[in-house]
């Protein structure tokens, strides 16, 4: 006799399932959601091994829905869209208390929460956040332009971002960060860029924007850096990058340990990019002008983060590092 089973489903596995199942690749559906093609494979076998079935035939051409996996497909597109739906109105029909549903991309997370606190503080804000990190900022705008969130804090090389409104809060800067006996000889000996890519580096996991410039900038310049770690954990590579254990490219600056860090300005190596604050086009006045509020206060403490940092044309260190995200 059949037994009732509790099923407890991602939707981030069932939206993974629908974009490998489109892109008949595990390889493109990652590019297409910028994330690494390792968590794709997980996100497949979780939902697997929750249905109890196999969804796909794996080849080296890329991937076919197995009967079960073209069995599932319609109820899964189904379930996405019913979810989407669910998420939008509910929010809408919550009329004792605003919820402005917002995403940021995980290095931003912190700036956008000492905003938030004084805004609370010296504002009394009469809504309720709901804060969601992501690792990508393009998901953010794809989530914001189907109306799935209502803003987001994003990095974007581009000005006009497609499919939002959307309002610069500051210019963007680069910085190579490591402890001075890493970095000074590489400094004192400059060499055209050659020892940029001899330095040893934690970075970012592959499938991020981040990472995707890094990758650009040492591309087009014929380097091959030295990876010790891949991550896309902040806090382990403040932790190796205190220690010594490598430098790092990024776009924050980093509290430095018990070993002296250096800030070194990438930012003529890298393309002019700002951070925005996005909402969706259809977003009610009175929570446009709560956007427009909290960017004030991010903005203010994005320039009070300014750091020194050691420019590539010089071996001493000047004021004017712009601390964004």
């Amino acid at each position: 006799m059949a037994t009732n089973r509790v099923i407890t489903m991602d939707w981030n596995d069932v939206s993974t399932f629908l974009a490998v199942a489109e892109a008949k690749s595990m390889t493109e559906a990652a590019r297409h959601l910028h994330i690494s093609q390792s968590a794709i494979s997980k996100r497949i076998q979780s939902l697997e091994n929750e249905l109890k079935v196999s969804l796909f035939i794996r080849s080296h051409s890329g991937v076919q829905l197995t009967a079960a996996g073209k069995s599932f497909l319609p109820y899964a597109v189904q379930v996405i869209h019913m979810l989407a739906n669910g998420i939008h109105s509910t929010n809408e029909a919550d009329e004792q208390t605003d919820v402005l549903r917002m995403g940021v991309t995980a290095p931003l997370a912190d700036l956008l929460a000492s905003a938030l606190i004084q805004c609370f503080d010296r504002e009394h804000l009469p809504v309720r956040f709901k804060i969601l990190t992501f690792d990508d900022s393009k998901k953010i705008v794809h989530q914001v332009s189907q109306t799935l969130l209502d803003a987001g804090l994003i990095s974007s090389t581009e000005a006009a971002i497609p499919g939002v409104a959307s309002r610069r809060v500051w210019t963007q800067s680069f910085y190579l960060v490591g402890v001075e006996n890493i970095v000074r000889p590489w400094l004192d000996g400059w060499n055209e860029m050659t020892g940029l890519g001899q330095l040893p580096y934690v970075l970012p996991v592959s499938g991020g924007t981040l990472r995707h410039l890094i990758d650009e900038m040492f591309a087009s310049r014929n380097l091959r850096p030295e990876i010790v770690a891949e991550t896309d954990n902040v806090n382990i590579i403040h932790q190796l990058v205190q220690h010594g254990v490598a430098c790092t490219i990024s776009a924050n600056p980093i509290p430095p340990g018990k070993n002296r860090l250096l800030h070194v300005s990438l930012d003529p190596l890298f393309p002019a990019r700002a951070m925005y604050f996005i909402h969706r086009h259809d977003l009610p006045d009175r929570m446009g002008t709560l956007i427009n509020l909290v960017s004030s206060y991010t903005e203010f403490y994005a320039h009070s983060r300014i750091v020194k940092t050691v420019p590539l044309d010089s071996n001493q260190e000047v004021e004017g590092g712009e601390m964004s995200g």
